[in-house]
């Protein structure tokens, strides 16, 4: 009998284990999540404050720069665009964490984070991306001795 007993708490043991262990890897999944969204939120604003910058700039030179302004806002939207579907993404990721069953497994919590770990990585690059867009900008400007 003792035995019997033994093994039951042990199982329950276990599963509570593994409860625990899933509820860790469900508050991970969505603290990336929120990391994730975070940059894309980040590289949005800094576009944002960059084509206002760059505007400005391009304003200054005294031939007609409309077809730069264009192409500033341009790749500026474009760019913006990529962002509005990285944040739909994160909105789905956001729903997709928070409604997902207790009995799932632990092998597809880790497949979640490892796809939450890339989007980090592509939202990254995508700064990356804006930044050295906008640089480019700036530097033909700058080399013009625009101020």
């Amino acid at each position: 009998m003792e035995t019997l007993i033994s093994t039951i708490l042990s199982v329950f043991g276990l599963s509570q284990r593994a409860n625990q262990v899933k509820s860790e890897k469900k508050s991970e999944a969505s603290r990336l999540n929120t990391e994730f969204e975070t940059l894309l939120h980040k590289t949005a604003l800094y576009l944002r404050s960059e084509q206002v910058s760059l505007r400005h700039r391009l304003q200054r030179i005294s031939e007609d720069t409309t077809e730069l302004v264009t192409q500033a806002d341009t790749m500026i939207e474009t760019l913006l665009d990529e962002i509005d579907t990285g944040l739909e993404t994160a909105k789905n990721n956001r729903e997709t964490i928070q409604t997902v069953s207790s009995f799932a497994k632990l092998r597809q919590w880790d497949e979640v984070i490892s796809v939450v770990y890339q989007q980090n990585s592509a939202a990254e690059i995508q700064m990356e991306r804006a930044k050295t867009a906008v640089a480019q900008f700036h530097m033909i400007l700058d080399n013009n001795n625009v101020m």
